[in-house]
């Protein structure tokens, strides 16, 4: 009975030898190819584009998520000119390298989208640079710039809104200043068509007017822009702000509604400020 079991063994082992799988050589070019198409495939996933979406497409898409991945050096960099500007002894010096370090990063292929949003003014190196975007009220007699935002929407309308503190028992000023918005990989155009001054009064002889920014850096919490005619370097630097109406409600101003919603915000209604004119 051994010898049987040996024998019907024997056949068995001969044929895995046989049969055994050989390594087939590896094909380098089909490799890269389908690797190619499963990333044009994820592409289109991600973005919901249709089947027949062109290279070119397929090429753009990947440099933002290409752009999207370097956001850690961005950040970081970012977040040095933020430190920067917050300190109480301000070092321009510091300041002007941290903005050229952060502005020599690739700007994002989609700019004008990433730019989106609200930002506020954290840092402005001259009161020429405030002014030049805004409305320079607040270098009348008795007012201090208490706060500035900057909102870019996606349909390329813009609008700049000045919190003015008024010294002695008056209520803080909300400028506001609305228009559209061009941005470029280099430069942000705010063209100012209407322009509110706090006491409800339309200002349209010099504010309402066209302001060319130079668009120095952008990441997704910083936005670096300097007042092109005035200094190179002239930075204003503004910081995204998540919540909006949570910081004017703060600085004691009522929202940016639109004409018609005026009468849900509660009546509200600017008292005359010491600048204003007597009737």
């Amino acid at each position: 009975m051994r010898c049987l079991r040996l024998v019907l063994l024997a056949p068995l082992a001969t044929a895995w030898v046989v049969t055994r799988p050989t390594r087939r050589p590896t094909n380098l070019a089909a490799k890269k190819k389908s690797r190619k198409l499963e990333r044009l495939q994820e592409l289109k996933e991600v973005s919901g584009a249709e089947l027949d979406a062109t290279e070119q497409w397929a090429a753009n898409l990947e440099s933002r998520l290409d752009a999207a991945m370097d956001d850690g050096d961005r950040d970081e960099k970012a977040s040095k000119v933020l430190e920067l500007c917050k300190e109480e002894n301000r070092d321009f010096d510091a300041i002007d390298a941290a903005v050229k370090d952060l502005a020599a990063l690739p700007a994002y292929p989609d700019i004008g989208f990433r730019a989106r949003g609200d930002w506020r003014l954290v840092w402005a190196k001259s009161d020429e640079g405030v002014g030049f975007i805004g409305t320079g009220l607040h270098r009348v007699p008795l007012a201090n710039l208490e706060d500035q935002f900057l909102s870019l929407e996606a349909d390329g309308s813009c609008a700049l809104t000045e919190v003015i503190r008024v010294i002695g028992p008056f209520p803080n000023v909300k400028n506001l200043l609305t228009g559209t918005s061009t941005v470029g990989p280099s430069t942000l155009r705010l063209t100012y068509t209407k322009v509110i001054d706090g006491t409800g009064a339309e200002l349209t002889s010099s504010q309402a007017r066209s302001v060319k920014l130079r668009l120095a850096a952008l990441s997704k919490s910083l936005l670096v822009v300097a007042a092109a005619s005035i200094d190179a370097d002239d930075w204003l630097v503004f910081e995204r702000e998540d919540d909006f109406a949570d910081a004017l409600e703060r600085l004691r101003v009522p929202p940016n509604t639109p004409e018609d919603e005026e009468e849900d915000s509660g009546g509200f209604k600017m008292p005359k400020m010491p600048w204003d004119k007597k009737e």
